[in-house]
């Protein structure tokens, strides 16, 4: 009979096998990238993605502080074999399975992208992290956040469904493999039962970036986000129809130029020829509605006071 931990292997293990979050758009890793810089952290030291997956966020890392030797660990021995293949600049090595397990710690800043949300004993994590770290170590967090405040949370509020508290307050339509939703104040009191205090902390998505996501999925995500099967009531009801109303224009609007680049990926013939003519046909719109919500998704990234995204950063003074 497997344990939960086992089947959580193996449940990975499949999903990157068939190419589960092997890369990110140019745009994510940029954020990232300047997110660290802003950091001030030293010209060396030596930093470790924590639930690193195939690697895309350890080279960021890499390139992102030259200085700095870089490592990954993961618990998911599929997902470190094709990191090693990826990014050779990278050593990478197996999640141990208790605290001061590894003989590779300490480091001076550990990293995490996406991965709280994730792991099944919270608890047992921010150990593990901590002991990965240095009397003065430093981490860094990205991860779905909880807190109020944001359009995700209000679509959420009108489905009976919406906010599941039996799993850790997750929205309905998360990944499968999310077990929880933080709140950035959780996040804070955790760290600082091992010592850490807050650093600098950045939202995403509080609404534009919303938007973006949203729309940029595709018609099929806008109309599984405002489902009125599940309406609280017939005001809540009112409000997904009409967010639906103006959602699914802006999502067909965005299709041709996404389509321009599966498009562009096959092989040549006359039907591809075809669907290049008819895609390009409406690229221009396409690119002015890309460009005006990534501009007000960025503009948003850099005042937020809340989103469905956090960036937070901790540092443990000697």
């Amino acid at each position: 009979m497997l344990t939960e931990e086992s089947a959580a292997v193996r449940f990975y293990d499949e999903r990157y096998a068939a190419g589960y979050m092997d890369d990110w758009p140019a745009w994510k890793k940029r954020r990232v990238a300047n997110f660290i810089r802003a950091l001030n952290l030293p010209q060396t030291g030596r930093a470790l993605d924590f639930g690193c997956g195939q690697g895309v966020f350890t080279e960021v890392l890499r390139t992102t502080l030259p200085g700095w030797t870089i490592s990954g660990t993961d618990l998911s021995s599929g997902a470190l074999d094709m990191a090693r293949k990826r990014f050779p600049g990278c050593e990478f090595f197996p999640l141990p399975a208790e605290a001061g397990a590894s003989s590779l710690a300490p480091f001076d800043l550990l990293f995490t992208h996406h991965v709280l949300e994730h792991v099944l004993d919270l608890d047992r994590t921010w150990e593990l992290m901590a002991s990965f770290l240095k009397p003065a170590g430093a981490m860094l967090h990205m991860l779905p956040c909880g807190d109020a405040d944001t359009l995700e949370r209000r679509i959420c509020s009108l489905r009976s469904d919406g906010i599941d508290p039996a799993r850790g307050n997750r929205f309905f339509y998360e990944d499968e493999g999310h077990v929880r939703r933080l709140r950035s104040s959780e996040m804070e009191a955790a760290a600082q039962r091992f010592g850490f205090q807050p650093g600098a902390r950045r939202f995403a998505s509080a609404y534009w970036g919303a938007i973006d996501w949203i729309t940029d999925t595709g018609p099929d995500c806008v109309r599984t986000i405002t489902d009125t099967t599940q309406a609280r009531d017939d005001v809540a009801k009112g409000a997904l129809r009409r967010l639906r109303f103006a959602l699914l224009p802006l999502s067909f609007a965005r299709m041709p130029a996404a389509k321009l680049a599966g498009i562009a990926k096959q092989a040549p013939s006359p039907k591809r020829s075809a669907k290049l003519v008819a895609a390009a046909a409406g690229y221009p719109l396409a690119y002015c509605v890309d460009r005006f919500l990534r501009w007000q998704s960025e503009r948003e990234w850099q005042s937020a006071g809340t989103g469905s995204e956090m960036y937070v950063s901790f540092f443990r003074g000697a």
